[in-house]
């Protein structure tokens, strides 16, 4: 099992509809600091792993894959629940450039 510093799960496993695995969708701190990046692992050798940039993206991805509508969204919430544990992990809180570092006067408005 894949487990981080404080013991979340970085990846989850996703099964057909017939609950042989096919891979796994991990979800981890990026090289560039404050960053995430959400990946498909394989379970096959022959195939290739491959990173996507939103959770829509997944989402297609895993459809085009004929994964199980229901599967998709224990996936979907795993995402979630990683991205968010990720973004109020105590190592990046304070520390420059990372998500909660600035206070809200330095933040940019959209």
């Amino acid at each position: 099992m894949n487990l981080d510093k404080n013991g979340r799960k970085s990846c989850y496993q996703i099964h057909d509809d017939k609950g042989i695995s096919l891979g796994s969708a991990c979800v981890v701190t990026s090289k560039d600091f404050g960053h995430r990046d959400i990946i498909y692992l394989p379970k096959l050798n022959t195939e290739k792993a491959f990173s996507v940039r939103s959770s829509t993206e997944m989402i297609n991805k895993l459809k085009e894959m004929n994964v199980p509508h229901e599967e998709i969204e224990k996936v979907m919430d795993f995402t979630d629940e990683r991205l968010r544990s990720l973004e109020t992990d105590e190592s990046f809180v304070g520390i420059k450039g990372g998500p909660l570092s600035a206070s809200k006067s330095e933040k940019k408005k959209v």
